[in-house]
C-alpha cells in the first residue's frame, strides 16, 4: 500500500512540473515572439537609432533618399530589411537613404526568399520575390531514380526562373529538384528580354545552365515641351524609369524628356502634341542600344489645313539660327555614252574645277567611246542625261532640313557636323529630305537609281578602281579603312597601305575627284539608291524610277564603301543592302535630280 502512495505521488510531482513548465514557456514565447509586422505606409525613413543599432521608420524622408517596392507571387509574406522586420510584402513603398540593403522575405510553408539591393538616391527600385513552396523529401530510392537538379546561373542575380511555366526561384548557384525529362526553362526580369529554351535532364545528374540576358533597348524622347504623347507602331507608349542622370545627360539641352523600353527589332514611332504637326520616324533598336531622338513641334496653321507654319526665330536654337540661309546642293551632269557623243563639248565634261583642260570634238568623242568599260555594258542600261550631287549631302544640309521640319538631328557619333557627310540617317530620312527640298526650289531632286551611282561612280574608266589598280593610291581619292583607322578600330579587316589621317568620316570634297568630278564616291559613308535590293547583281538594271516607291520593298540598295571598308569594298561595283528604317553611322546619301 505504501509503494503505491509512493507511485501516485511522484506521477503527481511529474504532472506538476509539466504543467509549470508549459505556463513558463507560454509566458516567455509571450514575451520574447517577434514584434508584428508593421502597418503598410506610404513612405518612410529607415533611420538607425541609439548606441545599439536599433532601426525605426520616420515620415519625415529625404530629397536624395530612394524608394523600394517589394511585391512576391504569394500573400502576407514578412519581409525583413537588414533581418528586422517591416512589414508585409505589396505595393507598400518604403523609403530608405542611398545604400545596400538585405531584402528578405518569409512565410510558413515556403523557402524564404533572399537578395541584396543598392539603394541609388532618388530612384524607385522593385523586388520581385519568388517563393516556392518546400519540398518534402522523397525518401522512396524508385522516386529519386526520376528526379535531376539543375542550377541557372545569369548576368543578372535576381532574374525569375521558370520550369515549364512553374515559378522555381531566382538565378543562382543552388541546385533545384526537377523531374527528369525534357524541360522548358525561361527567364525573366524586368528591363530585360525574356530568355527560353529546352533542355533534356537525366535522373540523378545535376545540371548548370549559364544564361546571359541582354537589356531591353531604350528609347528617349527629347522636345521641347512636356505635353506630347508618343506612340509606337501605332499603340501609345508607357514611360519607364531609367533614371534622371540618364535623361539629362540624353537630353542636355531640351525640357523635357521620358523614356520607353521596346523589344529589339523595327519601329514606327510617333510623337504628338495637340494642335501641332506630330513627328513620325523609324528606328531599329538592338539588344542594350540606346536611340535618341529629339522633337520640337510645329503649330498648325489656324485653319487647319494641316500644314505647318515656318518655325519662328525664337522657336530655333542656335544651330539651327546658323543654317537659316537656304542652299541647293552642287550637281554635276552627266551624259551617258549614248547621249555624250553628240553632246556639245561645254555639257560632255565635268562642271567640277577639277576639269578645265580643253579638247577638240574629236577628242571628246574619243573619250566618250571609252568611258564605260566591258562590264559596264553588260550591266549598264540605257541611261537618260542625269545630275549627281558633286558630293555627299552634309550634316549642315540635312540639320537645315530637320530644324524647318520639326524632324530629329542625327547623331554625328562625336564625330563633328558641319561639312562631314550626315550619317545615321534612314531611306525614308534621305526621301523625306528629297521631297522638302523639291518643295522649297520646284526642281526633281531624288535619290539615284542604282544604274546611274554606278555609272557615275566608274566615270569610264576600265580599271579596278577609278584612279587605277593599285591600294596604294586609295588614300589620296577616297577615305577607307587605312593605318589611321586600324590604329583607332583595329576591326578584323585589312586595312589599305596608306594613312589620311582620318579614322571616321572626313569633310565631303577633302579627296580628289573622279573623272566625272565627283568626290567620295568610294569612301567615307556608303550611299541609299532608290532601287530595292536584289540578291544577285542584276543582269541588266530596273528602267529609272520604277522601283524607288515600292512600299513592299524589304531591303534598298546600299552603293560605296565607308570610313571602315577594306580595298574590295571600295570597288565601283561593290554593293550591299540594308532595311529602309535602320539608322547606321556608315550610310548617308547623295541627290540626282532629272533634267
Amino acid at each position: 500500500m505504501n509503494r503505491m502512495n509512493k507511485k501516485k505521488f511522484v506521477l503527481e510531482i511529474m504532472v506538476a512540473l509539466a504543467i509549470l513548465g508549459v505556463v513558463w514557456c507560454f509566458i516567455w514565447c509571450k514575451d520574447g515572439a517577434p514584434p508584428p509586422p508593421a502597418t503598410q505606409a506610404s513612405a518612410a525613413v529607415w533611420e538607425p537609432q541609439g548606441v545599439g543599432g536599433a532601426l525605426r521608420f520616420s515620415h519625415d524622408a529625404g530629397d536624395e533618399d530612394g524608394r523600394l517596392v517589394v511585391n512576391a507571387n504569394i500573400s502576407e509574406g514578412t519581409l525583413y530589411i537588414d533581418g528586422k522586420p517591416v512589414g508585409s510584402t505589396g505595393n507598400a513603398s518604403y523609403t530608405l537613404p542611398p545604400g545596400r540593403y538585405g531584402v528578405q522575405v518569409e512565410k510558413t510553408g515556403y523557402e524564404p526568399f533572399k537578395t541584396h539591393i543598392t539603394v541609388a538616391a532618388a530612384e524607385k527600385h522593385v523586388v520581385h520575390a519568388v517563393l516556392t513552396p518546400k519540398r518534402p523529401e522523397k525518401r522512396h530510392s524508385g522516386a529519386r531514380k526520376k528526379v535531376a537538379e539543375l542550377a541557372v546561373n545569369a548576368n543578372i542575380s535576381d532574374a525569375i526562373v521558370y520550369i515549364d511555366n512553374e515559378p522555381i526561384g531566382i538565378v543562382g548557384s543552388a541546385f533545384h529538384p526537377i523531374p527528369a525529362g525534357m524541360r522548358k526553362v525561361r527567364m525573366e526580369r524586368d528591363g530585360y528580354q525574356p530568355f527560353e529554351t529546352e533542355i533534356t535532364l537525366t535522373a540523378r545528374e545535376r545540371h548548370t545552365l549559364d544564361v546571359y540576358l541582354n537589356p531591353l533597348p531604350t528609347l528617349i524622347v527629347c522636345s521641347d515641351t512636356s505635353q506630347y504623347t508618343v506612340y509606337v507602331d501605332g499603340k501609345r507608349a508607357t514611360p519607364v524609369n531609367v533614371g534622371r542622370a540618364r535623361l539629362s545627360q540624353s537630353c542636355a539641352t531640351e525640357r523635357s524628356s521620358s523614356a520607353y523600353a521596346l523589344s529589339v527589332g523595327e519601329h514606327r514611332i510617333q510623337v504628338k502634341k495637340p494642335n501641332h504637326r506630330f513627328f513620325e520616324t523609324g528606328v531599329t533598336l538592338r539588344g542594350g542600344q540606346h536611340e535618341i531622338i529629339a522633337v520640337r513641334f510645329t503649330p498648325l496653321l489656324s485653319s487647319d489645313t494641316g500644314i505647318s507654319q515656318k518655325p519662328r526665330g525664337r522657336q530655333i536654337d542656335a544651330r539651327c539660327q546658323r543654317l537659316k540661309e537656304e542652299k541647293e546642293p552642287g550637281m554635276v551632269v552627266i551624259w551617258p555614252v549614248r547621249d555624250r557623243i553628240d553632246a556639245p563639248e561645254s555639257k560632255s565634261k565635268s562642271q567640277s574645277d577639277e576639269q578645265s583642260d580643253e579638247q577638240s570634238d574629236e577628242q571628246s568623242n574619243k573619250q566618250a567611246d571609252e568611258q564605260v568599260d566591258q562590264g559596264a555594258r553588260e550591266h549598264i542600261p540605257d541611261l537618260k542625261p542625269f545630275a549627281l550631287g558633286v558630293t555627299e549631302v552634309t550634316f549642315d544640309d540635312y540639320d537645315r532640313f530637320a530644324c524647318f521640319t520639326g524632324r530629329r538631328l542625327p547623331s554625328d557619333e562625336g564625330w563633328g557636323r558641319g561639312q562631314r557627310p550626315v550619317i545615321n540617317v534612314n531611306w525614308n530620312d534621305a526621301m523625306a529630305y528629297a521631297r522638302w527640298l523639291n518643295k522649297r526650289t520646284g526642281k526633281g531632286y531624288r535619290l539615284p537609281a542604282e544604274a546611274e551611282w554606278e555609272y557615275a561612280a566608274r566615270a569610264g574608266t576600265r580599271t579596278r578602281y577609278s584612279w587605277g589598280d593599285e591600294e596604294a593610291s586609295a588614300c589620296v581619292y577616297t577615305n577607307g579603312y587605312d593605318i589611321s583607322a586600324k590604329k583607332v578600330r583595329n576591326l578584323p579587316s585589312t586595312h589599305l597601305p596608306c594613312d589620311d589621317g582620318q579614322p571616321n568620316t572626313a569633310r565631303v570634297g577633302r579627296y580628289t575627284a573622279n573623272g566625272f568630278g565627283l568626290f567620295d564616291m568610294y569612301g567615307n559613308v556608303r550611299e541609299w539608291t532608290a532601287d530595292c535590293w536584289r540578291d544577285e547583281y542584276p543582269t541588266s538594271f530596273p528602267e529609272v524610277g520604277t522601283e524607288k516607291d515600292d512600299k513592299g520593298c524589304l531591303w534598298r540598295v546600299v552603293r560605296g564603301g565607308a570610313w571602315h571598308s577594306e580595298a574590295t569594298d571600295l570597288q565601283p561595283t561593290y554593293r550591299s543592302k540594308s532595311s529602309a528604317h535602320r539608322t547606321l553611322n556608315s550610310i548617308g546619301f547623295r541627290l540626282a535630280r532629272d533634267l
